[in-house]
């Protein structure tokens, strides 16, 4: 059974002498259980198709369908995109999207907050995150004070973290 199905999906951004296509008529079927890889020189689409698919940048035309609902039907929105997009899809951005005012303990508050997950449910859920981040020792530090690359850089002898 698909979980993603992708239909001639169109992507244009300007108009007239400054109209860019990046992306014409895609095409995808991802299966449930399925690993896809999306390969393709750069300014191919490869984001512009995952935005699309990610319910974060809106196509100009196409179909979209996820776990068996229709998110866009011709370019148009079939459903409401940000409550659907904030409880069935998990997106991983090439660049950060942190606020940079919240330490890390409050960003993921904030998201669970905002799905309804409040107390001492949300707090378990925060610590839970937080440490299979590897991220449980700075809950207090704000995005700034933190480096993507932070579990790279474990000393191999000791799985110690180095400054």
């Amino acid at each position: 059974m698909p979980v993603v199905i992708v239909k001639d999906l169109k992507k244009i951004y300007g108009s007239g002498a400054t109209e860019t296509v990046a992306l014409s008529n895609a095409h995808v079927t991802v299966e449930k259980g399925q690993l896809v890889a999306l390969l393709g020189p750069s300014g191919s689409g490869k984001t512009t198709l995952l935005t699309g698919i990610g319910l974060v940048n809106e196509p100009t035309g196409g179909y979209i369908e996820i776990a068996g609902t229709t998110v866009y039907d011709n370019g148009w929105a079939a459903i409401d995109l940000a409550a659907f997009r904030r409880k069935n899809i998990g997106f991983i951005f090439q660049h950060h999207n942190l606020l940079p005012f919240l330490s890390a303990y409050d960003n993921v508050n904030l998201m669970l907050h905002i799905n309804g997950i409040k107390g001492k449910g949300a707090s378990d859920k925060i610590n839970e995150t937080l440490d299979y981040l590897e991220l449980g020792h700075r809950m207090n530090h704000f995005p700034y004070m933190l480096s993507g690359g932070e579990p790279a850089r474990r000393d191999r002898k000791g799985g110690n973290f180095r400054s």
